[in-house]
């Protein structure tokens, strides 16, 4: 049997040797149970945490024990970003539940973004998520209620990052769904003051099928094709289908 509390006050994590998470943790954990079938539980507060360098700030942890999975629950960001999910360790780990971001700026979350043009992206959404130790994160589904993009038209190679910028948002319900390394964007509409358009299709890693149809400034694509295009300007009737295999 097992009978292990710990209490942490202040711990600072990037102090005691992780590599991966920095911050402060105050609270208990109790594990109880067998080996075989470990009960956790606990309540921790955490303070200016950071994961692989993304920010999460402050918030708290709460961990029950459950007949056959432990409920894992987080408020963190202000109560901005909240997580319920359900661990399970036989037969394997897994962890399965939602995340529901409530006005998050996804550049903060996902800071390769800036670096193809994205300047901020406030968005409200939920996420359902399933990963285990086997096949890693292998279902996902985004229903984003409000994303409202400023993107970059112009001054890629600049150095100090300047140009002229469109903001672009969702009209409608954005549903993305993530299955074993294939993402599926449902047709959804955008809008903006360069025009609006229809996106609709699906992404692999080396692969997309991607189809966008509308009116808009050719700026707009220059985000979004910014890799082959130095510069593109007017104003267009849009139906473009766009497919990449980069085994090709």
């Amino acid at each position: 049997a097992i009978d292990l509390v710990a209490e942490a006050t202040a711990l600072d994590l990037a102090r005691h040797g992780s590599a991966v998470a920095s911050g402060t943790i105050d609270g208990r954990l109790t594990v109880a149970g067998t080996i075989d079938q470990p009960r956790l539980a606990g309540a921790l507060r955490v303070a200016a945490l950071a994961l692989r360098g993304i920010g999460l700030g402050d918030g708290e942890l709460t961990i029950e024990p459950g007949a056959d999975a432990t409920r894992v629950r987080a408020r963190l960001l202000d109560n901005r970003l909240r997580a319920d999910a359900y661990l399970t360790l036989k037969p394997r780990a897994s962890l399965s539940g939602q995340v529901d971001l409530d006005r998050i700026d996804l550049t903060s979350l996902l800071p390769d973004a800036r670096k193809h043009g994205v300047v901020e992206a406030p968005a409200t959404a939920r996420l359902v998520l399933a990963w285990d130790a086997e096949r890693g994160l292998h279902s996902a589904d985004a229903t984003v209620k409000l994303l409202r993009a400023t993107l970059r038209e112009r001054g890629f190679g600049d150095a100090d990052g300047a140009g002229e910028t469109v903001t672009v948002r969702n009209r409608g319900p954005l549903r993305v769904s993530w299955r074993d390394g294939r993402a599926t964007v449902e047709a959804a509409e955008f809008v903006s003051a360069a025009g609006s358009f229809d996106v609709g299709g699906w992404l692999e890693r080396e692969r997309s099928d991607l189809v966008v149809r509308g009116r808009l400034r050719l700026e707009v694509l220059q985000v979004f094709l910014r890799r082959w295009l130095d510069s593109i300007q007017g104003e267009a009737r849009v139906d473009l289908y766009a497919a990449m295999d980069a085994a090709n």
